[in-house]
Order: structure tokens, then C-alpha cells, then sequence
């Protein structure tokens, strides 16, 4: 679709979007001074727009209710904006709640009786409905009807469009996720981002022009260190570059980002404290595990981070970039996440040929030149070397191998030509 296209749809529908209020000074960036109000205004996503563009003048030819929609993407990437834009597209009123405050049915009818044909209710959050609410809106969205509330049995609902904006769609049920349009969003691009922030210091009066090419190295610098989300982007990178700015009377330059990211601990791919934390317990238990992946339960146990914080914060943004691989044994740094905590890449068996050179190799071959210690195999050895069983079995096996043994199932240790 052609730019002029989406901006034709703004204008049709201008006297319904709501005036953005007008510009005061705030201690920090508030979502309502940069959000966007208008399709043009927002970066990127073509796709949805011109799912939207189609769906909004489709609608209103056919005189018939908008679609509902299921918005997934990461958090920060603007789910609740294009929400918000739907919502102004449709010339209803925009009805917002949280997924967390409906509880049951009797709540679904409590909001059937506020909106109207035509409105957008907007359920933030909507992964952490329960089941039975699921089922309730999944009615309302099929049959524009109401089931089991209450004393009101069934009744009518209002041809609203319900959007559900979630950083979690799987844990919607299939059944509701099927009666939505899917608009699917992801990290943005370095460009992108750029373009945000240009956007958001024209918006913020910053008296500077980002799109100028002398600040090419500072911006570039600025969107890399965004994580690819423009919430990072605005909230925790250009709001306290502006402050320093303000405070120290610097100018927009490398030199005044890189003080920021000093003074916030954040490095120039955007890893903070909890990133590079991470990291480094990651290498620890790969060291100490013959290089081996680790799993998401040792990485919480040992870093004493919640699961969501792991999986949504850290470990999303550390795959995307090429930190860390995941697969179904776990994780591992890559040669990148090497570089990040300056640390050599493992070699297989370093760890246990560190160890093994403490064991006292002379005791080792006296106990293995028994035969009735031979037999007992791993078990049996480990505890007369001060070694755990199984913990320590690469270890030993190191070892053995250092003296022309390895050990054979159902026999035992056996000599390395067996």
C-alpha cells in the first residue's frame, strides 16, 4: 500500500482521533507527549497498517462491526499504541481495562453495560485472563451475545471490536486467539529506532536535530543500545541522555551518550547489570560443567532471577542479538556473548583437567591396579578419592584417562585399549 494511502485514512477520520494536550515540561517522557495518535506517525509495521487501512474502510463500506484483534509482540514495541490507534480509527469511544481486574463473567457483564456499538474495548495484559473469562469474551466476540452471568442469563452484548494486546499470546486459549485478527510485531530495526527518537526530540523540543549527519555516530550508537524496542528507546535512553544534557549543558555527541551509559552501566549493544550478570554465571556453570549447556532452572536457581524476568527481559533480547543459543539442553554463550564479559571461549574438558590434576594420580593407579576396585567401577572410586558420585564423574574420568584407564558398563574400569 501506498504511503498517501494510510495518510488518506487519517484524514477521514481526523475529527475523531483525540487532540494530543498541549506541551509542559514534565520530569520525565510521559507516553501521552510522543505516543502516536495517526497511522503516518507510525514506524515500520506496513503490514499492519495495511491490515488496519483495509479493515477500517472495509468495515464502514459493509456497515458491519470491526474485526477483533489479538496484538503480540515483546514488550515495549507498541501494542498499546496501535490498540490505541484502532481505537481512533472507528469513531467510537476507546474503553480501556485491565486483564487483571476482570475476574469472571459477572465483571464481562459489568462492562457490557458501558460500551456501545461501535466502541473499541481495549484488555491490556490479556494473557492473564482466566479460562472461564476467555470462554465469556469468546461469545461475545463469535455472537455479540452474553452466557452465565449471573441473574442476567443470556442477553445482547454491543458489536464492540475487543482487542487483546499480550506479550504472551500462547497463553490465550486457541479458541479465542481464532475469532481475532493476529497482528504479529517484533523487534524493530536500528533505522527504525533512529527514526523514533528523531521523532520523539522533535516532539520533546530538544533543540536538537537528530537527523543531522553529524550526529550520525551518536544516534547510531543511542538506537543499537535500544534493545529494539522504542520504549527502551524513549524511557531509558533518550530521557536520561536529556537530562545529562540539561544538567551538565552538554550537546548531543558520542562523547555525552557514552556518559550516560557509564552512569547507567550500559554497554553500546544495550546490556545492562542483569544482562552481563547473567552472562557471567552462564560461563561459570559452562566452566564447570564441561561446556555443556545449562538449563533455565539452573540459570534461576543461580542468579536468583524470576522465570518471566529470564524469559522476557534478559534471555529474549541476549538470543536475539546472538549472545546465547537456546536449545532443548539449555544454553550456552556464543563467541559474541564471549567478547561481551571478556572471557576466552571454553574449551571441552578444561574444566575437568583442572580438576583432574588435583586428584593424586599415584593413589589412582594404586587403586585401579586392584582388581576388586576395578569392579566397583565409578561408584566405588569416587568416595576413596574424596570425589562425589555422580557429580564428579567427569572429573574422575579425566583422570582415569591421564593414567591409560576408562571405565566400561557392567564391568567396570578397564585399561584404554579394552
Amino acid at each position: 500500500m501506498e504511503e498517501e494511502q494510510i495518510q488518506d485514512l487519517s484524514s477521514i477520520i481526523v475529527d475523531t482521533v483525540p487532540k494530543p494536550e498541549p506541551e509542559q515540561h514534565h520530569p520525565a517522557i510521559k507516553s501521552h507527549q510522543i505516543r502516536p495518535v495517526h497511522m503516518d506517525e507510525v514506524v515500520g509495521l506496513d503490514h499492519i497498517k495495511q491490515i488496519i487501512h483495509y479493515d477500517v474502510l472495509g468495515s464502514k463500506q459493509l456497515q458491519e462491526p470491526m474485526p477483533h484483534y489479538c496484538i503480540v509482540s515483546p514488550a515495549g514495541c507498541g501494542k498499546t499504541t496501535i490498540a490505541g490507534i484502532i481505537a481512533s480509527l472507528t469513531g467510537g469511544a476507546v474503553h480501556k481495562f485491565l486483564a487483571a481486574d476482570i475476574k469472571s463473567t459477572n465483571d464481562i457483564y459489568d462492562i457490557a453495560t458501558i460500551v456501545k456499538d461501535n466502541d473499541v474495548l481495549i484488555i491490556e495484559e490479556a494473557h492473564v485472563l482466566n479460562r472461564k473469562v476467555q470462554t465469556s469474551l469468546l461469545v461475545w466476540c463469535e455472537e455479540f451475545m452474553l452466557y452465565g452471568g449471573g441473574d442476567a442469563g443470556v442477553v445482547d452484548a454491543p458489536k464492540v471490536s475487543i482487542v487483546f494486546p499480550t506479550t504472551s499470546g500462547g497463553k490465550l486459549s486457541q479458541a479465542l486467539r481464532s475469532r481475532c485478527r493476529i497482528l504479529q510485531m517484533s523487534y524493530y530495526k536500528v533505522e527504525q529506532i533512529k527514526a523514533i527518537l528523531s521523532r520523539a526530540a522533535n516532539k520533546l523540543a530538544m533543540g536538537v536535530d537528530l537527523t543531522n549527519k553529524e550526529h550520525d555516530d551518536a544516534m547510531m550508537l543511542l538506537a543499537q543500545s535500544s534493545r529494539g524496542t522504542p520504549r527502551t528507546a524513549l524511557i531509558n535512553r533518550l530521557d536520561p541522555l536529556r537530562k545529562i544534557m540539561v544538567v551538565d549543558k552538554l550537546p548531543f555527541s558520542i562523547d555525552t551518550v557514552n556518559k550516560m551509559f557509564q552512569l547507567h552501566n550500559i554497554n553500546e549493544w544495550g546490556l545492562e547489570y542483569n544482562d552481563l550478570y547473567y552472562c557471567n554465571v552462564l560461563y561459570d556453570k559452562m566452566y564447570q560443567n564441561n561446556s555443556r549447556p545449562v538449563s533455565r532452572k539452573i540459570m534461576m536457581q543461580c542468579t536468583g532471577f524470576a522465570e518471566d524476568i529470564i524469559d522476557e527481559l534478559i534471555e529474549s533480547y541476549l538470543q536475539q542479538i546472538g549472545i546465547i543459543n537456546i536449545t532443548s539442553q539449555g544454553r550456552l554463550l556464543t563467541g559474541l556473548g564471549y567478547q561481551m564479559i571478556d572471557k576466552r571461549p571454553l574449551q571441552k574438558d578444561s574444566f575437568q583437567k583442572l580438576k583432574a590434576s588435583s586428584i593424586d594420580l599415584d593413589k589412582l593407579k594404586e587403586l585401579v591396579n586392584k582388581d576388586e576396585t576395578r569392579k566397583l567401577g565409578m561408584k566405588g572410586l569416587a568416595p576413596l578419592l574424596n570425589l562425589k558420585y555422580p557429580q564428579d564423574n567427569a572429573i574422575l574420568n579425566a583422570a582415569l584417562k591421564e593414567i591409560g584407564y576408562k571405565t566400561k558398563q557392567r564391568i567396570g574400569i578397564v585399561p584404554m585399549e579394552y
